[in-house]
């Protein structure tokens, strides 16, 4: 069986065979649901199974750069996958997906950093919300984008992960992701963002600002909110601290994921 492109005939057989894991392929699910799979800015692709029950092997997208992997065990054909690559001259700077099957690639294609990180996700027989009645939290704006970015430029560990200004702007515009932020002096010192479907991430404080808790009624916000729409939160971090925090919420470690970046 060969790697093939994925269309709009093969969408149901997609979406069930994603539905098993959804903490691990919110990208993919909120990608189909907003870009479908004729929009040039999403690609998608499958290898079709040979035997089992399963429709497929595994799953690939690229989106902004990035190509994201997903299969329901914990190991893929990876020289098969780096050939695909290569052959379809596919530009990418990041491959990101479960720990097991994406650190491999560090064996075949050179990157320059690896994030290896816990996933966890927030039920709400968990949720133990921070409240801080001092602080106050906005939502963002289109306008607010280039300092959303400027904040996140600040933040060593997000020096390789940035996310294109274009991007985030088409997020903000059409309500297919959200941003929440605190200010002090009508500056943004903390943020963080759900991208699709109940991800967080790039949460971040401006060192100046922080050992206030920013963090927490950030996080702890936008998980609430998320919950009243009847969505699961989730997010990933390699930072020890950050876990704390997130654990403190009551979010529950399911898994391990991994970014490598070249």
């Amino acid at each position: 069986m060969i790697i093939r492109k994925l269309t709009e005939q093969d969408r149901e057989t997609v979406l069930a065979y994603l539905a098993a894991e959804p903490a691990h392929v919110t990208f993919f699910v909120a990608d189909i649901r907003d870009y479908g799979f004729d929009d040039p800015r999403f690609h998608l692709w499958g290898l079709p199974a040979v035997e089992g029950h399963e429709p497929f092997e595994y799953i690939l997208c690229l989106f902004y750069g990035c190509v994201h992997i997903y299969s329901k065990s914990d190991s893929a054909d990876i020289d098969a996958i780096c050939r695909f690559l290569d052959e379809n001259e596919i530009d990418f700077k990041m491959i990101a997906g479960k720990e097991a099957i994406v650190s491999a690639f560090s064996q075949r294609i050179a990157f320059q950093t690896e994030h290896r990180c816990y996933l966890a996700e927030l039920r709400r027989e968990n949720f133990v919300p921070h409240i801080d009645e001092r602080v106050s939290v906005e939502w963002a704006t289109v306008k607010d984008a280039e300092e959303i970015l400027q904040l996140r430029a600040n933040m060593p560990e997000f020096s390789d992960l940035m996310m294109p200004l274009e991007q985030l702007v088409d997020l903000l515009a059409t309500g297919k992701g959200r941003v929440m932020n605190i200010r002090e002096n009508d500056w943004i010192v903390s943020s963080a963002t759900e991208s699709c479907m109940g991800r967080i991430g790039y949460v971040c404080t401006d060192p100046a600002f922080r050992g206030r808790g920013y963090a927490s009624v950030l996080v702890s916000n936008l998980s609430e909110v998320l919950l009243n729409e009847g969505i699961v939160p989730s997010l990933s971090y390699e930072n020890p601290t950050a876990g704390s925090i997130y654990r403190r919420l009551g979010f529950r470690e399911i898994g391990r994921t991994a970014v490598l970046s070249k």
